[in-house]
Order: C-alpha cells, then sequence, then structure tokens
C-alpha cells in the first residue's frame, strides 16, 4: 500500500515456470507501481489461469476514467499492454506513470533482485527510473 492515494504497488508472487515439486508460490515475479497524481485507483487481478494472468489498470480523476488490460502470458513470458509486449526478462518491474494531460505511460525496469522485502524492491525499481520520473516520488505506507 502506498502512502497516499495516488498509485499502487502490487507485488505477483508465484513460481517460474517449470514448476517442480518444491515450488512454494512465494517468489516475487513482477512488480507493478502506478503513479498517478490527481487521480485514485489501481492494479486488480481479474483472472488468473495456468498460464495466462490479466490485471486491469483504472484510474478515476476529474478528467474521466482511464482503463486498460495488463497481460502475462507465462508460455513466452511476455507482458501486454495498450498495444505493447515487453519481454519479463529484461525486467520484471512496470512502472506505470499518468501525466497531467491523462495519458498513462508504461516504462519496464529491473530485473528486481530477488530476496527483497516491499520497500526494497521498490527503492530498487526507483532508482532505475530517471530523475524526473513522478514515480521516484512514491512511497510505502507507513505500518501503524
Amino acid at each position: 500500500m502506498l502512502a497516499d492515494s495516488a498509485g499502487d504497488f502490487t507485488v505477483v508472487h508465484g513460481d517460474a515456470l517449470p514448476l517442480t515439486p518444491s515450488s512454494s508460490g512465494a517468489q516475487p515475479l513482477l512488480y507493478l507501481l502506478v503513479s498517478a497524481p490527481g487521480a485514485s485507483g489501481g492494479v486488480a487481478s481479474t483472472s488468473s489461469g495456468q498460464f495466462l494472468s490479466e490485471w486491469k489498470l483504472t484510474l478515476v480523476s476529474s478528467q474521466g476514467e482511464y482503463s486498460e488490460k495488463l497481460t502475462w502470458d507465462r508460455r513466452t513470458d511476455q507482458i501486454s499492454f495498450d498495444g505493447m509486449t515487453f519481454d519479463r526478462e529484461k525486467g520484471n518491474a512496470f512502472v506505470f506513470v499518468r501525466d497531467a494531460p491523462g495519458k498513462v505511460n508504461v516504462a519496464q525496469v529491473g530485473p528486481v533482485g530477488s530476496g527483497l522485502d516491499e520497500a526494497g524492491a521498490l527503492q530498487e525499481i526507483q532508482d532505475a527510473l530517471p530523475a524526473d520520473s513522478a514515480a521516484k516520488a512514491v512511497k510505502l505506507a507507513t505500518s501503524p
């Protein structure tokens, strides 16, 4: 959970393919960071099959609602979003930034190192972003 409602940070856990008898489902495989100043919403899982998982990115602001599907085909290890396709092996973190006019831009970064907690993963993702990225200002909510 982020410190304010203008974004979202989702870590997708599972097992790399092929599955083995020791597969635990606990490995972080995909990171989705959303920075959307002036909007609310985030990423929600819509379906998860044997080889295909889908999420819906929804952002609501005074300019209206933006909604787009994100798909991960684990057979090809490719992520699809808004007509673009990304190879997850080149980076397992995706950063979605909503700009002032309401357009959502996506950047692929990583791969994020294994064994990191949520704060460490967020920091590694932010370190890979350009200095002017709005997503660099995103902070995790602190526990009470």
